[in-house]
């Protein structure tokens, strides 16, 4: 099903392939129309959702023009309420938890800074979701197609998309040998993640990167080295310690790439 991007009635969205990372992360191919704003074509692949998913944004990269492969992740349905909304339109299910009174889903009472509001239960699973919203076509390559480039070396630096849904980005210590795993280390936790080559959205190879000199020497000068396997994590973690403007303008740069 295509969905009209906001505002723009030329320009049209659909997921045509996916494949599941996990139970709220999946990898898909997004077909569109038009020359849409990344903000068109998360709103419209999120509408298309019905919200309960949206695009992982800075995930996407062009398969050919108006065909990107990316991820989408489970989002949980909030809903701002009322304690008269509670008592008029939902019954009391178990402590905390409520049950609509129009469709019977199961919500969970909470209360922030902005109030009492409502969380959705029961949606652990996001391949139903993703699985209604895909439309096939045979103009369009499968997953199984895609030929990856995303299978990193050590000393490349890799976005990638984590567990969590949250796009994030290393350095690549490791690989297996089939390619399949990948050892990282991640500039959110700063620890060394395993993460599979599937949510690789894109590499940079070292010689892309201008590392600074001053980093670099006072890395060195503690002992540690990228050349050696074992003191590798060491190193980056290191780095992103020592030049965080640095790291920062390479994810800046890794970002202005997507196309979602």
């Amino acid at each position: 099903m295509n969905i009209n991007t906001k505002g723009i009635s030329t320009v049209t969205a659909s997921i045509t392939d996916y494949e599941m990372i996990n139970s709220k992360l999946a990898r898909v191919i997004v077909a569109f129309t038009g020359n849409p704003s990344k903000e068109n074509l998360i709103e419209t692949l999120a509408k298309q959702m019905q919200y309960l998913a949206a695009p992982v944004e800075n995930s996407f990269r062009f398969l050919k023009d108006n065909v990107a492969v990316g991820y989408v992740r489970a989002n949980q349905e909030l809903r701002p309420t009322t304690e008269q909304e509670v008592r008029a339109g939902y019954k009391v299910m178990a402590k905390n938890i409520l049950m609509s009174n129009d469709d019977r889903t199961l919500w969970e009472v909470r209360n922030g800074a902005g109030g009492m509001f409502l969380a959705r239960q029961g949606q652990e699973d996001l391949s139903e979701l993703v699985s209604a919203s895909t439309n096939r076509r045979q103009d369009i390559p499968r997953l199984h197609q895609v030929v990856s480039a995303h299978v990193a070396r050590p000393h490349e630096f890799v976005a990638f998309a984590a567990d969590s849904g949250d796009m994030d980005y290393g350095f690549c210590t490791a690989a297996s040998k089939d390619g399949s795993k990948l050892k990282i280390v991640s500039r959110t936790t700063g620890r060394e993640e395993v993460v599979a080559s599937k949510q690789v959205a894109s590499v940079l190879p070292l010689s892309a990167l201008d590392i600074p000199k001053e980093a670099h020497a006072r890395v060195l000068a503690s002992g540690i080295s990228r050349e050696d396997v074992a003191q590798s994590k060491e190193y980056w973690s290191r780095l992103y310690q020592y030049a965080p403007s640095y790291m920062s303008d390479v994810i800046q740069q890794v970002e202005d790439t997507a196309a979602i």
